[in-house]
C-alpha cells in the first residue's frame, strides 16, 4: 500500500488505478517491488537492493523534463522511506527500526546524487536482455558517479529496426551495443529453442542460421556506417531461460538444435564483424557469450533471477551487469583522453623502490604500453628518488613515458608540470594512483583530471576495454615519437638561441628543414583526420566536432574540399597536422572547419594552409576566400590569424578579397602532392 500511495496521484498511474481498483493496481505495479524490497531487507543482498531500485526507477520514467524526472524520483523515494518507516515502526524493535532506516536512507540518497551525475548514453539495440541488464546497471552507475540514459531499439522487425535506427543516427550516444541472436530478438532462431527441434536437420539449421545471418547483417552495417561512437557486438550461446530444473529438463531436448543454430551463425557473425572493421569509425568490441556459457554453464546463465508474469531476468544478465559497468564507465570517463598519469610505487610494481626489491605487475604495465601503442601519451608523477627508479625486468621502460616528475613535491603540481610542458589541457588526463590521498588532492587541484585508484582491478578492466575500444596507430602516428620529436626541436631551438641570442629567427627555423605537404583527403585520411578535428582544441577556429559520416558525405560532396596537411622536420615524420575542410558557393569559398596540431605552432605553416586555400580558390572560380569563426575557451592561439593574414571581420565571418597573402615562410618547403609551391609564380 505505501509503494502504491507514493505513485497514486500522478497522471500516469491515476486513471489506471481508479480504472483497475486498488487491489489488481497493486498486484501489477507493487507487488512485484515489495517482494524484490523484502529481499534486499531481509537478505541485505546489493543485487536485490539494485533490482528494486532500478525497477522503481523504471516506474517513475515519464514522457516529461528530465528535471521534473529527477524531482520526482526525489519525492517517491522520500515518501517510500517515510511511509515505510511509519508502517513499521509498531512492529520492530529500535534496532531493527534503525537498520531499516538506514537502508532505506541510502537507497534515498543513491538516486538523489543523479543530479550531480553526468548522463552516459547508451543506445541498446536488441530484446529483453538489455532491460534486464539494466535493473543490474542502474545503481553501479550511478555509485561510479554515472546517471545512465538508455535508448532501447527492440521491434523484432529488421525493417521497422533499422528505420528506428536511422531516426536515431544523429543522436549523441556514448556508446551503442548490439546483440542481434540473444533470447528471442530473431525470430528464426527462436525456432530452436523449442523442444520439437530435437529432430532438425543438419541441413535446415544450415538454411535457419544462413538466413538469420542475412536479415542481421544490413542492421549491423547501418550501425557501422552510420552510429559514430563504439558499438558492442554479442554473439551467441543460444541460452534457453528457465526457472526450475524441470523446466530446464523440459529445455534440453532442443539443447543440440540451439547449439548447433549458435556454432553455426556465429563463424558468420565474425566475418562479417572483421569486414565492417574497414568501415566503422571505431573499432567493435565482442561480447562472448559462448565464453561465458562455458565458463558458468547454460544452467547457470539461463537459470532466472527472478520470474514473474512482467519480469524474466536471468543470471545471464546479472554476470553481463559487471561487464558492462567497467565498459560505460570507460566510454564515458576514458575514450578521447590523451594521457594517462601514473604513479610507481605500488601501483606500477608492488612494493616501494627506494626500499629494496619490488614486483613488476605485468598485467598493468602491459595494459599502459597497448595504451601507448594506441597513442594514448603516458607520464609519471612520483614522489620517490628518480636515482632509485630502475626498469630491469619490467614491460615498461622510460622511453615508453613523454614527461616524468619523480621528486617530493606535490602531485598536483606535478600534472600541471606535464600539462604545460606538453601544451595539453588536464582535462585530457586521467591519473592512477593507489594512495586515496593523493588523488583526493589531484581531483581538488587540479580539476578536469579522471583520477582512478590503482589497487581496484576495475580500473584495469577499465584500461583494457580503452586499448581496445581505440584504432590501430600507425608508426607515422606513434604520438609518443612525435612528442619526442619536438623535444629535440624545443631542446635545439633553445640551445641555438642561447648560442647566439641575437641571430636571425629565420636562419633558427631553416635549420629544422621543415617542410609541409598538402594533400586533397582520400577516403583512407577519414579517419584520422575526423579524429584530429575532434582531438583539437586550441587551434580549432570553429570548436569544430565531426562524425566520420560527416566526414564521408564533404568526401563525396562536389561542394566540398577536404585539405589534409602533413609535417616533418629533420627529426622525423609529424604526421598529419592539419585538416582544412572548405566549401563553395558560387564566387565565395569558405572555410568552415580548420584545426591545427599544437606541435607545429610557431612554424608559420597556417600561412601556407591559407595560400593552399586561395590557390583552390583560384581553380574554382572562386574571388572571395571567408573564414568562420567561434570563440571557444580553448582557441585563443587561433583567433588572429585571420586579421593578420589581411582578412576583414563582417561580423558575422573574416573575409579576403585582396589578391595578395603573404607569402609562405622561408624556412618552410612546401608541397601540394609532389609538387614543390611557389605560391606568387601560382597566384600569378
Amino acid at each position: 500500500m505505501v509503494l502504491k500511495d507514493s505513485i497514486a496521484d500522478w497522471e500516469k498511474y491515476a486513471p489506471l488505478l481508479e480504472s483497475m481498483g486498488t487491489e489488481a493496481f497493486i498486484a501489477q505495479e507493487t507487488d512485484e517491488l515489495v517482494d524484490r524490497l523484502v529481499r534486499y531487507l531481509r537478505d541485505d543482498d546489493i543485487d536485490w537492493r539494485n533490482f528494486f531500485i532500478g525497477e522503481r526507477l523504471k516506474q517513475l520514467h515519464w514522457t516529461d523534463s528530465f528535471e521534473q524526472i529527477l524531482d520526482r524520483r526525489d519525492r517517491v523515494f522520500s515518501a517510500d522511506h517515510d511511509g515505510l518507516i511509519a508502517l513499521l515502526r509498531p512492529h520492530l524493535a529500535e534496532e531493527g527500526l534503525q537498520q531499516l532506516a538506514q537502508r532505506l536512507d541510502q537507497m534515498r540518497r543513491l538516486v538523489s546524487t543523479a543530479r550531480s551525475c553526468p548522463e552516459v548514453r547508451v543506445l541498446f539495440v536488441g530484446d529483453c536482455l538489455f532491460l534486464d541488464l539494466n535493473v543490474f546497471l542502474t545503481v553501479p552507475l550511478l555509485e561510479r558517479g554515472l546517471l545512465l540514459h538508455a535508448t532501447y531499439a527492440t521491434s523484432k522487425n529488421p525493417v521497422e529496426l533499422r528505420s528506428t535506427l536511422r531516426g536515431l543516427a544523429a543522436e549523441p550516444f556514448d556508446l551503442v551495443c548490439y546483440s542481434p541472436y540473444t533470447y528471442e530478438f530473431n525470430l528464426l532462431l527462436l525456432q530452436t529453442q523449442a523442444a520439437h527441434n530435437f529432430f532438425s536437420s543438419p541441413w535446415s539449421l544450415r538454411r535457419l542460421a544462413a538466413e538469420a545471418h542475412r536479415q542481421m547483417t544490413p542492421t549491423l552495417r547501418l550501425l557501422c556506417e552510420q552510429i559514430d561512437c563504439n558499438l558492442i557486438v554479442h554473439n551467441t550461446a543460444n541460452i534457453r531461460r528457465h526457472h526450475s530444473l524441470l523446466n530446464y529438463i523440459k529445455g534440453f531436448a532442443g539443447r543440440r538444435a540451439r547449439t548447433a543454430a549458435a556454432r553455426l551463425v556465429n563463424p558468420l557473425l565474425m566475418q562479417e564483424l572483421a569486414a565492417c572493421k574497414e568501415i566503422a569509425a571505431r573499432p567493435i568490441t565482442l561480447i562472448d557469450e559462448v565464453a561465458m556459457a562455458a565458463q558458468y554453464g547454460e544452467w547457470g546463465l539461463g537459470k532466472k533471477f527472478y520470474d514473474s508474469d512482467t519480469q524474466h531476468t536471468t543470471a545471464m544478465a546479472q554476470k553481463l551487469s559487471a561487464i558492462y559497468l567497467d565498459m560505460i564507465c570507460a566510454a564515458k570517463f576514458l575514450l578521447g583522453r590523451k594521457v594517462v598519469v601514473v604513479d610507481l610505487d605500488n601501483t606500477l610494481w608492488n612494493g616501494i623502490i627506494g626500499e629494496g626489491a619490488v614486483e613488476h605487475d605485468h598485467r598493468r604495465q602491459q595494459a599502459l604500453k597497448r595504451l601507448r601503442q594506441k597513442g594514448v601519451l603516458l607520464a609519471i608523477a612520483s614522489k620517490n628518488d628518480p636515482r632509485s627508479v630502475r626498469w630491469t625486468g619490467a614491460s615498461l621502460d622510460e622511453s615508453d613515458f613523454i614527461a616524468s616528475q619523480i621528486h617530493w613535491g606535490p602531485k598536483n603540481l606535478s600534472i600541471k608540470r606535464i600539462a604545460e610542458e606538453l601544451n595539453l589541457n588536464v582535462k585530457d588526463f586521467v591519473f592512477i594512483d593507489d594512495r586515496p590521498d593523493e588523488r583526493e588532492l589531484v581531483r581538488l587541484g587540479v580539476p578536469g583530471v579522471h583520477c582512478m585508484d590503482a589497487t581496484d582491478d576495475a580500473t584495469w578492466r577499465m584500461l583494457e576495454w580503452w586499448v581496445g575500444a581505440l584504432p590501430e596507430q600507425s608508426e607515422a602516428e606513434d604520438r609518443t615519437r612525435l612528442y619526442q620529436e619536438r623535444k629535440l626541436r624545443q631542446t635545439h631551438m633553445d640551445a641555438a638561441t642561447e648560442m647566439a641570442e641575437k641571430s636571425d629567427q629565420q636562419e633558427l627555423l631553416s635549420s629544422l628543414a621543415l617542410q609541409l605537404r598538402i594533400r586533397p583527403a582520400s577516403q583512407k585520411d577519414l579517419p584520422r583526420a575526423i579524429e584530429l578535428i575532434n582531438r583539437t582544441n586550441q587551434f580549432n577556429m570553429c570548436g569544430s566536432r565531426a562524425t566520420l559520416q560527416q566526414g564521408s558525405a564533404w568526401h563525396s560532396s562536389p561542394r566540398h574540399h577536404i585539405l589534409v596537411a602533413e609535417a616533418s622536420d629533420k627529426f622525423g615524420s609529424m604526421g598529419i597536422i592539419s585538416v582544412m575542410v572548405l566549401e563553395q558557393s558560387g564566387e565565395t569559398l569558405q572555410i568552415p572547419v580548420w584545426v591545427l596540431s599544437c606541435r607545429v605552432f610557431g612554424f608559420g605553416m597556417e600561412t601556407a594552409l591559407l595560400n593552399q586555400a586561395r590557390l583552390l580558390g583560384k581553380e574554382l572560380g572562386a574571388t572571395m576566400l571567408r573564414g568562420l569563426f567561434t570563440q571557444t575557451p580553448n582557441n585563443q592561439p587561433c583567433r588572429d590569424v585571420y586579421p593578420a593574414h589581411g582578412f576583414a571581420w563582417t561580423g558575422s565571418a573574416w573575409e579576403l578579397r585582396a589578391s595578395e597573402l603573404p607569402e609562405n615562410p622561408a624556412w618552410l618547403e612546401v608541397f601540394f602532392g609532389d609538387k614543390l609551391l611557389d605560391v606568387r609564380q601560382e597566384l600569378a
